[in-house]
């Protein structure tokens, strides 16, 4: 069973519950897969590279040519890619799930455009973790298919989910460290 470290647990510079990808390099990028997976042992969310673009309701997902000079200015660099660990949060709301919104008392705290006060939630079922959506305004995708407000769905290891037009990857510690070691922080 996978050990869960609070992020009081963490040394600095880690010790913030929000971070970018270029600070978990910066802060993890030496240490060996053993010492690496001891330090994180639950998924992460991690900011997608290519910033939303400003849609709403049925257009969030479309097919687009888009020129190469802006799809440069809306790729984000790890600098600006934060990086939200999947994990109970102590003294946050409703105990049996990962809450995900804008509401500071949540897990998971994404206060972005958007966003519902309690957008959706994680659960650890068995060792898979699930998420559903919590009747959000505006909709929780995964793999690009909008979630049915109260089912559950399990994750894939890496799959892009979106809160709105927030997107995230899921990685496992595993892959999160591999993504990590790509970083040239």
């Amino acid at each position: 069973a996978p050990r869960h470290h609070s992020q009081s647990q963490m040394s600095s510079p880690l010790e913030s519950p929000t971070q970018t990808l270029a600070t978990y390099a910066r802060g993890l990028k030496r240490l060996d897969r053993a010492r690496f997976l001891d330090r994180i042992s639950c998924p992460m969310m991690v900011e997608s590279a290519y910033a939303a673009v400003a849609q709403g309701g049925a257009q969030a997902f479309r097919t687009a040519f888009v020129e190469s000079g802006e799809a440069a200015s809306r790729t984000l660099s790890p600098e600006r890619r934060t990086v939200l660990s999947v994990q109970k949060r102590q003294n946050a709301a409703f105990s049996g799930h990962i809450g995900v919104g804008r509401t500071p008392n949540l897990d998971i705290c994404i206060a972005r455009t958007g966003i519902s006060k309690f957008h959706a939630y994680f659960s650890d079922v068995q060792g898979t973790f699930h998420l559903t959506d919590k009747q959000s305004t505006n909709g929780t995708f995964v793999a690009g298919r909008r979630l049915v407000p109260g089912e559950a769905v399990p994750l894939a290891d890496g799959v892009e989910i979106h809160f709105a037009t927030h997107a995230f990857l899921f990685p496992s510690p595993a892959r999160f460290f591999e993504l990590v070691r790509s970083i040239g922080a």
